[in-house]
């Protein structure tokens, strides 16, 4: 008697993946077996080569799709697919599919940097720098530098952003600052790209002087006038300038405390109007000049020539009492006022 065995023999699977190339952690990922055969309504099984993964998947048609969500470094590693089916009662395997490689790596996005004051800082000023990214990779190390500086600094943060405080900024911490982010996961390092950058620029803004002045109120001719200006900084040692308004005086004057008194002896009336001052200094090779003080009014007045002649007269009366007359005082008066007058007119 003749016994003949048939047998079915079924090709190797094809398998493909989507996306193509290196995957991003948490990204779908769509694994796809396919089989050109004709013995339809099998099972496909796909195996991680070194792992835990191994789904089966019975299809009607010559191929089917596994999805792995979310992808994390577990899933890294060689995939293969196998097509089982049943003939007559009888299974059928197929051999292995060439392998497909799952490899996972973190893209961290470029983090976002903003600054508190925002504009010019003013010396002196605490700036706020703050940086955030969008991750879900939290528990990293935020990095603080200045492009074109000494200034570096590092925090880590259990959130998704950091900020880092410069006090009192002067004009060495002037320049662009980026920052990045930098995070371990899975025993792997992963670093940002740099953030855009912000510019830090510092000025310094002088107040307004005070302005003073001794005597107070009209002055008399011949007297001697006393200005003081003050400010109140911290940048000490520059330059005051006494300026009249609409008149050719104008006078400066360096001081190391923070005011400086200018005197102008034998006031006349070309010494009426008003006086301003300001005040200037120079921080690191640059020059900064303070806005005008207020202003105060010199007001020159002559002698009161009637009240000169009612003393005179007394004078004169006195010596007539006693039957002498002072001409030598009377003279010196009365030329006194005469010169006053004359400078007057």
């Amino acid at each position: 008697m003749l016994f003949i065995y048939s047998s079915v023999i079924l090709p190797k699977p094809s398998i493909s993946k989507r996306p193509a190339g290196e995957l991003t952690w948490g990204q779908d990922v769509s694994v796809t077996c396919s089989i050109s055969t004709q013995h339809l309504g099998g099972t496909f099984t796909l195996q991680q080569t070194s792992g835990s993964f191994r789904k089966s998947q019975t299809s009607s048609t010559n191929s089917v799709t596994f999805n792995i969500p979310q992808v994390t470094f577990s899933n890294e590693g060689s995939y293969q697919c196998q097509y089982q089916t049943r003939v007559s009662s009888r299974d059928f395997n197929s051999p292995q599919s060439d392998s497909i490689r799952l490899s996972v790596t973190v893209i961290l996005p470029k983090p976002s940097i903003s600054m508190i004051p925002v504009g010019n800082v003013t010396w002196g000023q605490t700036v706020s720098i703050t940086c955030s990214i969008s991750t879900q990779h939290l528990g990293g190390t935020f990095t603080l530098q200045q492009s074109s500086g000494s200034f570096r600094k590092s925090q880590t943060s259990s959130t998704n952003s950091a900020t880092f405080n410069i006090p009192q900024v002067t004009f060495s911490n002037e320049g662009s600052y980026q920052c990045q982010y930098q995070t371990r996961v899975s025993g792997r390092e992963f670093r940002s790209p740099q953030s855009d950058s912000i510019r830090l620029s510092v000025t310094v803004i002088l107040p307004k002087p005070s302005i003073s002045m001794i005597p107070v109120g009209n002055v008399t001719w011949g007297q001697t006038v006393s200005i003081t200006c003050s400010i109140s900084t911290q940048h000490l040692g520059g330059t005051f300038t006494l300026q009249q308004s609409s008149g050719s005086f104008r006078k400066s004057q360096t001081s190391s405390t923070n005011s400086a008194t200018f005197n102008i002896p034998q006031v006349t009336f070309s010494n009426e109007g008003s006086y301003q001052c300001q005040y200037q200094t120079r921080i690191s090779s640059r020059d900064f000049s303070s806005p005008q003080s207020d202003s105060v009014r010199i007001s020159a007045t002559a002698w009161n020539l009637a009240k000169y002649r009612v003393n005179l007269h007394l004078v004169t009366l006195a010596g007539q009492s006693k039957g002498k007359i002072y001409f030598p005082i009377i003279v010196s008066m009365c030329i006194h006022v005469v010169h006053k007058g004359n400078e007057r007119s």
